[in-house]
C-alpha cells in the first residue's frame, strides 16, 4: 500500500513537471507575473490591481519572486506545489472514510488531465483547488464530529474560516464553493438540521459571524470601488447554452478539452463523452454504498452539480458570465473522488455473483473515462502542436529579435504583455541588441473599461492596425501575430 501511494505521488509529480518546463509562458501567466512584480503587496491587499481576481495569489507570488528570482520555471513552481498539496489533501479526505479507498483516489488525482493542466501554469487556480480541498477536509471532519456527538473546538473553526477567507481573496468563485457547502449541510442533516443547529449553535454562530466579516471586507474593498465592472459582460466568456453545459460537464469530468468555452461546438466525441459521464453518475447514484461511505456519496454528488447550477443561474441572471471550468475547479476534485470511490467499490465486490452485467458495464464505462483522460492529457498538457496548447511566444520573439535593425522600433501591447516580452527578449544573446531602446515598450492600444467585449473583439485587429499605421506615419511595417491578446509589431521609423 505504501509503495502504491509513493508511486502515485511520483507519477503525479512527473506528469506535472514535464509541461511546466516544456510549455511556453502565455499571456495570463504574464499578467500574474506583471501584477506580482510591479505592485506593492500591502497596497494590493486592500486595492487589487486586477479587476477580475482578488490579490492573494499575486501577493504570494510577489514574495516567492523575491526569494527565488525570476524565470518562468520558478514563477510556475508554486502552482506545482499547491497541486501536489491538493493530491495530499484529497488522499486525507479519502482516509477519513476508508484507508484502502485513499490509494485509488490518489492515483486518479495523479493522472487527472484537469488537475495537471492547472498544476504547471503561473495562475491562481492551483491555489484555489488546494484551498477548496483543505476546506472540504475540515468540513468533513466537522460533520463526522457532529455524527459522533463530539465537540468542535474554536481553534478548528478559526482555521476553517481563515482557509475560506484565503479562498475568497484568491478567486471570487470560492463564494460558489461556500454556498455549495451550505446546501450540502441541508442535504446531509435534512430534518435533523434544526436539532443540529441547536446543539452546535455556538460553533455555527461563530462560523457565520466570521464569514460575514470576511464577506463584508471583500464587499467593502473589492466590490464597491469597482461595482460598475462586476456585472458587465466578461471579456470573452459567452453566456451558458446547451453546448457549453455539455462541454463544461465533460471538462470537469476529465473528458473534455474545452477549458475556456469561448466558442463551444459539439461533435460526436463531446456528445459521447457527455453520455458516458451521465451513465457514470447514474450508476454512481444508484450504487449501493456501504453506510460509512454514504456521506462521501452526498459530498461528491452535491459538490459536482450544485456549483454548475449556481454558475448557470448567476450567468443567466447577470451580464457577468462565470460559466467556465477554471471557476469551478473544485467540482473536478470531487469528480475524481467519485471516480476513485466507484472503482474501489467495483473492485471490492468483484468476487460477488450479484449484478454481474451491471459490473461489466461499469468497468467498461470506467475504462472509457480513463482513456478519455489520457487523450485529454495529450491535448491539454503535452502536445505542443495541438490547438489547445498556448502560443510559442519564445520562438516568435526570438524570430523578431533576429530580424531587427538599427532603424526598427518594437511595439508591444497591451501593457500587461510587457513582462512576457521583456523576459524572452532579455533571455536571448544581448550582443544582437543594436540599441537598448529596443527593449522599451510603447503602448499604443489599451483596453478601455467602457468598451464591451464583443465590440473589442470585433474591432481589435482593425483598431490595432489603424493605431500602428498612424504611429508609423504610414511607413512600411512588418507584423508578427502571436495569438491570444498580444501583438508584437516591427515598425520602420525614421
Amino acid at each position: 500500500m505504501l509503495f502504491f501511494i509513493i508511486l502515485s505521488f511520483l507519477i503525479g509529480f512527473i506528469l506535472r513537471i514535464i509541461p511546466l518546463f516544456s510549455q511556453g509562458f502565455w499571456l495570463d501567466e504574464a499578467a500574474s507575473f506583471h501584477l506580482a512584480y510591479n505592485f506593492s503587496p500591502w497596497l494590493s491587499f486592500f486595492k487589487p490591481p486586477d479587476i477580475d481576481n482578488p490579490p492573494f495569489y499575486e501577493i504570494l507570488l510577489h514574495f516567492w519572486i523575491k526569494m527565488f528570482g525570476i524565470s518562468y520555471y520558478t514563477v510556475r513552481l508554486p502552482s506545482l506545489i499547491f497541486s501536489l498539496g491538493t493530491m495530499f489533501m484529497v488522499w486525507k479526505i479519502a482516509q477519513i472514510f476508508h484507508k484502502k479507498l485513499s490509494s485509488y483516489i490518489l492515483f486518479i488525482m495523479a493522472i487527472s488531465s484537469f488537475q495537471i493542466h492547472y498544476a504547471w501554469q503561473a495562475r491562481m487556480y492551483s491555489l484555489l483547488i488546494f484551498l477548496s480541498s483543505l476546506s472540504l477536509y475540515l468540513f468533513i471532519k466537522f460533520v463526522s464530529k457532529i455524527f459522533n456527538n463530539e465537540k468542535i473546538n474554536k481553534k478548528e473553526i478559526l482555521i476553517f474560516s481563515l482557509i475560506n477567507f484565503l479562498g475568497l481573496i484568491t478567486n471570487y468563485s470560492f463564494f460558489i464553493f461556500l454556498i455549495s457547502l451550505g446546501i450540502l449541510v441541508l442535504f446531509i442533516f435534512k430534518k435533523r438540521i434544526l436539532k443540529v443547529l441547536a446543539k452546535y449553535k455556538q460553533s455555527f454562530y461563530l462560523i457565520i459571524f466570521l464569514h460575514f466579516l470576511f464577506s463584508l471586507f471583500i464587499f467593502t474593498f473589492y466590490f464597491l470601488p469597482r461595482r460598475h465592472m462586476f456585472f458587465n459582460n466578461s471579456l470573452w466568456i459567452k453566456p451558458p447554452n446547451f453546448s457549453s453545459v455539455i462541454l463544461l460537464v465533460n471538462t470537469l469530468a476529465n473528458s473534455g478539452t474545452d477549458m475556456f468555452l469561448n466558442n463551444p461546438q459539439l461533435n460526436f466525441l463531446s456528445l459521447s463523452s457527455f453520455l458516458v459521464t451521465g451513465i457514470f453518475f447514474l450508476f454512481f447514484l444508484t450504487f449501493n454504498f456501504p453506510k460509512k461511505l454514504k456521506l462521501l456519496k452526498q459530498v461528491i454528488f452535491t459538490l459536482f452539480f450544485i456549483p454548475i447550477i449556481i454558475a448557470i443561474a448567476f450567468s443567466l441572471l447577470t451580464q457577468r458570465s462565470v460559466f467556465i471550468p477554471r471557476f469551478l475547479v473544485f467540482s473536478n476534485t470531487v469528480f475524481n473522488l467519485g471516480l476513485g470511490t466507484w472503482f474501489f467499490l467495483l473492485w471490492q465486490s468483484r468476487k460477488s455473483s450479484k449484478n454481474k452485467l451491471i459490473k461489466r458495464i461499469s468497468y467498461f464505462i470506467f475504462l472509457i473515462l480513463f482513456v478519455l483522460n489520457i487523450r485529454n492529457n495529450w491535448f491539454l498538457n503535452f502536445n505542443s502542436y495541438s490547438f489547445y496548447i498556448l502560443p510559442d511566444y519564445k520562438r516568435a520573439i526570438q524570430s523578431l529579435k533576429n530580424s531587427i535593425t538599427s532603424n526598427d522600433r518594437v511595439i508591444v501591447f497591451p501593457d500587461y504583455a510587457q513582462p512576457l516580452f521583456n523576459y524572452y527578449w532579455q533571455s536571448f544573446d544581448k550582443n544582437k541588441i543594436v540599441d537598448d531602446n529596443f527593449t522599451k515598450t510603447i503602448y499604443i492600444y489599451k483596453f478601455k473599461d467602457e468598451i464591451l467585449a464583443e465590440d473589442y473583439w470585433r474591432s481589435r485587429s482593425k483598431q490595432i492596425i489603424v493605431d500602428v499605421v498612424d504611429f508609423c506615419q504610414q511607413k512600411k511595417f512588418d507584423q508578427l501575430y502571436l495569438g491570444e491578446m498580444i501583438e508584437i509589431l516591427q515598425c520602420k521609423v525614421d
